[in-house]
């Protein structure tokens, strides 16, 4: 049972230091992005690796592990170096080995984050959020630095989700007395959610405004826009009649313009026979047989 145990915990512990690693990595790789130098390299770096772990110690009241173990900070700056000597963004193969490095760390901090928590005599809710804070904070931190909106706040691949499901499978399953199985639980559920939700590109929606007055706002909209149809309507109609009437008249005038001017017939007929002048003398009648 102690080889076990002892197994277990150097398996968390590599994957631990391997996430680190890889956080110092990134972490780089953005400060490359804005062209910092080698003291921003390494801050923005040790942010991204170490801030998570360094905010869950600090609100449980303990010493940052980050502080009592050199392993921890010498694995930041070993990735910090590597982004600075290889150029990591945009690349396949090291967009693909991050994305798997990214998902592992995500759900083992979110197992260690909760798992400590619940170490310490708290309860499920404050597991839950430091189960969190432990994966994410890294991130939110290095996006502050650099002066951006923190990635995990919407618009991109599920993050915070994952890691929030791998720490209520600990919570769960630590509850029912198995704290190291859940912790693997914890671990692969993270995994499980964060690597397809970054292959495939699993995002949540966006909230929309549901606020009172922007509801009153859009019905107030909506009605305005129905009598503006109306009006429109109304007025195209107008435009319509006037537009024949308009075509009525303009016929009329080319009928006029064709006509002899004086006897209303047209130039190319002849007025109709009416009979002879009233007042004049009837044709005289001969005899045929004279």
């Amino acid at each position: 049972m102690d080889g076990v145990l002892l197994n277990q915990e150097l398996v968390f512990r590599v994957i631990d230091l391997t996430g680190v690693v890889g956080a110092g990595c990134l972490g780089g790789t953005v400060a490359r992005r804005h062209k910092f130098d080698l003291v921003g390299f390494l801050i923005l770096g040790i942010s991204t690796a170490l801030g998570g772990g360094i905010l869950r110690d600090l609100m449980l009241n303990l010493t940052p592990i980050a502080l009592t173990d050199n392993a921890y900070l010498v694995a930041a700056v070993c990735g910090v170096f590597i982004s600075m000597v290889l150029r990591i963004d945009g690349r396949k193969f090291w967009v693909n080995l991050f994305s798997l490095v990214d998902a592992m760390t995500i759900g083992s901090w979110a197992a260690t984050g909760a798992s400590k928590t619940l170490a310490a005599g708290l309860g499920v809710g404050p597991a839950l959020v430091l189960g969190v804070i432990t994966a994410v904070g890294g991130g939110v931190t290095r996006d502050i630095l650099v002066g951006r909106t923190p990635e995990v706040f919407g618009g991109n691949t599920l993050y915070a989700t994952p890691a929030l499901a791998g720490a209520a499978v600990v919570t769960m399953v630590h509850g029912i007395g198995y704290p190291g199985v859940g912790m693997i639980a914890g671990t692969i559920t993270g995994i499980a959610l964060c690597l397809p939700a970054q292959l495939f590109g699993w995002s949540l929606p966006v909230i929309p405004d549901w606020s009172l007055d922007s509801a009153a706002a859009e019905m107030l909209r909506k009605v305005k826009g129905d009598k503006s149809r109306r009006a429109k309507s109304h007025l195209k109609g107008l435009q319509m009649m006037e537009e024949q009437v308009h075509q009525a008249q303009m016929q009329a005038a080319e009928d006029a313009a064709t006509s002899e001017p004086g006897d209303g017939f047209p130039a190319d007929t002849e007025p109709p026979d009416e009979g002879p002048a009233e007042g004049t003398p009837p044709p005289p009648i001969f005899d045929k047989t004279m």
